[in-house]
């Protein structure tokens, strides 16, 4: 046993004192959970915040339903040429022009595409160009939390939508002008390469990368 001695007015009384406890060292911190791989942005622009504008004698009415996706090229599981290609979303309701998610995924390959692509003049559908190769398994999110940019006019977020598609062993398409020939559904008169200044209808697409 310890004692120490402890003086109270002239007293000097001895004390037993506790042995000191031994402290337990501090576990080590359990390793942090490896994260899945997540879906990474390809073309990613964020919307800028609704601002309120008034409208003399104007009613402007935003849909509360969220956009969805009503129809794509190429079409959900389709087998297309490889070459040049203009993958198009159209939405089921107007939307905001300069905002975009496209979300490459684990489930395919993702296509080699331009930097912007371009909302046509049905307001419903953005274009954007890519090149494909042949005989390849393609996947694209359009928008994937966190990333939900495509949004109609009230900057509501479209549902999510996972494009699908496969190319071919076919001739490649070599030309802007022959690549939207593939799509039936493209807007007349649309050109998706028109915000770059890069390519034109009938013109070679030229190399993306410096887009």
């Amino acid at each position: 046993m310890i004692t120490r001695s402890i003086s109270i007015a002239g007293l000097t009384l001895l004390v037993a004192a506790a042995p000191a406890l031994a402290q337990a060292p501090a576990p080590a911190p359990a390793p942090a959970p490896a994260k899945p791989a997540a879906e990474a942005p390809q073309q990613n622009k964020a919307a800028p915040p609704l601002s309120a504008t008034e409208v003399s004698g104007v009613t402007v009415r935003i849909s509360k339903d969220p956009p969805h996706v009503v129809t794509t090229f190429p079409e959900n599981g389709a087998s297309v040429a490889p070459g040049v290609l203009v993958l198009r979303v159209t939405f089921s309701q107007p939307m905001f022009d300069e905002s975009w998610s496209y979300v490459s995924t684990p489930d395919g390959a993702y296509p080699e595409c331009a930097a912007t692509p371009r909302l046509l003049d049905d307001k419903k559908s953005f274009a954007l160009i890519c090149r494909v190769t042949g005989k390849t398994r393609y996947a694209v999110w359009i928008n994937r939390t966190p990333y939900a940019n495509f949004v109609n006019r009230g900057r509501r977020a479209a549902q999510p939508f996972e494009l699908k598609f496969a190319t071919s062993d076919a001739d490649s398409i070599w030309t802007l002008k022959d690549a939207m020939a593939q799509d039936k559904g493209l807007p007349p008169g649309s050109n998706p390469a028109e915000p770059t200044g890069k390519a034109k209808p009938g013109e070679d697409v030229p190399d993306f990368g410096g887009q």
